[in-house]
């Protein structure tokens, strides 16, 4: 959230500039941090742009914050990438060691010449030939290597790209096979210590190994720091910590995705020369951009079903963004913007009245309401009102944990859960969480609607997390008859059944 002087900031944290300084107009940055926190069809959760390795924008869509980790969903293949990168450069693999030699157990009798002639490679380029069937297998098996090692395939390796989150997840074993530790655990010791990124954690699958292909969770600054590696070159400071040859090549085309821009060792090639990415499901992203010298990280949670496409309308900004950077001497400096700080992005509350019948009822006799199995894992919700006219939400979960939540009136406000934040369906599998020892917020907001007051909306915000929720109650009477949930990923309501008071 900063435009300001140049400045060294405290241990751990990348240094800050002005954008002038580092050859970009402030307007140039204004214009696209308005547009990516207005962007339809997405809630962006927080931007952060670096130029010569200094931070000249920032700026997190509150109730979000720079101290929130956040899940990365896909943008997590490419840390894959790197530790294999380690596991190559300590000689401990190479590319073209067969996948089965990992997997002895696994394997079962008379293994096919065709899984022999599996290799490391053609899982870092999405060309396994295997079935994608990365979600159905999350929820149906505990033992997702034997499962896949087991079945047939499609096509030859390295004859069709197919992505598949379970090409990574095979990666992350190895590298704990042939290293000894995790991916997470071994790029803790030579990458993100060495970086000050001291708050990573990585969901851990049935197995025990880290998931590979999703699962990291990191700060927006983490994100940024790591694309400043890759653009480096694999240097940090004064220490090589990744060799340049393998960050050179993971950064380079090695076959053609769907879309003909090209895939590289688990990164993304774009549509514009001299700009790759990591990106993920719903919005994740981290922007290289060495003809610039340039890092962008966004994350956000886009919306299906609305009829735009929020990942190209953004891509068209930093293209124009990166139209307007032309210049990497210093430009005169923006007298207006010194010191500037962008603090004003916010994710509009709920909506409506702050008091009705209903209100003034819940201040005396709190309303209860039991819900048949959901999304949210919430058994039963009780509703009332604390004497700053707060609603109060008291969730029991489906384990049985009990918390408070609090929700403002034309502001947010944050509370500490228990148990899991909501996932999205098609996300659930077996150990979901494991691995992540953090605790979840929540940031919620509420207001009245209908001409009697009798509708009750709450907007929930996994702040971190991703996910987030609008609730409908609606009161006949004083008593709650219908209860709605809109998931923060669709334009579509769904109805959870009562069963009870």
């Amino acid at each position: 959230m900063l435009f300001g002087t140049t400045q060294l900031v405290e241990a751990g944290r990348l240094q800050r500039s002005t954008p002038e300084d580092e050859g970009i107009a402030t307007e140039s940055l204004q214009r696209y941090l308005d547009f990516m926190m207005a962007s339809p069809g997405t809630t962006l959760h927080g931007v952060m742009v670096l130029r010569h390795g200094k931070v000249v924008a920032e700026a997190y869509n509150q109730p979000f914050k720079a101290q929130y980790g956040h899940t990365l969903y896909s943008c997590s293949k490419t840390f894959v990438a790197a530790a294999v990168g380690l596991c190559v450069q300590d000689s401990l693999l190479t590319l073209d060691v067969p996948v089965a030699s990992f997997f002895p157990d696994e394997m079962g009798d008379n293994p096919s010449d065709t899984l022999s002639s599996l290799t490391v490679r053609h899982l870092l380029t999405m060309q396994s030939g295997w079935p994608v069937r990365y979600t159905e297998l999350r929820k149906t098996s505990a033992y997702w290597t034997r499962e896949l090692l087991r079945q047939s395939f499609v096509c030859a390796p390295g004859t069709r790209f197919a992505y598949d989150s379970m090409n990574s997840y095979f990666l992350s074993g190895i590298v704990q096979r042939a290293s000894g530790r995790s991916v997470i655990d071994l790029l803790k010791e030579r990458l993100f210590r060495p970086m000050d990124i001291d708050k990573a954690a990585w969901e851990q699958s049935p197995e025990g190994f880290s998931c590979g292909g999703w699962g990291l969770y990191v700060r927006l600054e983490d994100m940024a720091k790591f694309g400043q590696l890759l653009l480096q070159r694999g240097r940090w400071e004064d220490e090589q910590l990744l060799d340049s040859v393998w960050v050179a090549s993971m950064m380079s085309p090695h076959v053609l995705d769907g879309a003909g821009d090209g895939y590289g060792l688990q990164m993304w090639m774009t549509a514009e020369a001299g700009c790759v990415q990591a990106k993920g499901a719903y919005g994740q992203h981290i922007f290289v951009m060495p003809d610039k010298d340039m890092v962008v990280v966004v994350l956000q949670n886009t919306v299906s079903g609305t009829g735009i496409d929020a990942e190209a309308e953004q891509f068209a900004a930093l293209s124009q963004l990166r139209r307007e950077v032309q210049s990497d001497a210093r430009l005169p400096r923006n007298f207006s913007s010194e010191g500037l700080t962008v603090d004003n992005y916010a994710i509009p509350p709920t909506r409506g009245t702050e008091r009705s019948g209903k209100h003034l009822t819940m201040i005396g006799v709190p309303t209860r309401v039991q819900l048949a199995d959901n999304d949210l894992g919430w058994r039963s919700v009780t509703m009332s009102q604390d004497g700053k006219h707060h609603l109060k939400l008291t969730v029991t979960t489906r384990e049985g944990d009990t918390f408070a939540l609090l929700c403002g009136h034309g502001d947010w406000v944050t509370s500490k859960i228990k148990g899991q934040p909501l996932v999205y369906a098609d996300r659930r599998f077996q150990g979901q969480f494991w691995g992540l020892n953090t605790p979840f917020y929540c940031a919620a907001s509420y207001g009245w609607y209908g001409t009697s007051e009798d509708d009750l909306y709450v907007r929930l915000h996994y702040v971190n997390w991703i996910s987030s929720c609008r609730l409908h109650f609606h009161f006949t009477g004083q008593q709650v008859t219908s209860v709605k949930i809109r998931l923060g990923y669709t334009n579509k309501d769904l109805t959870i059944p009562i069963v009870g008071y």
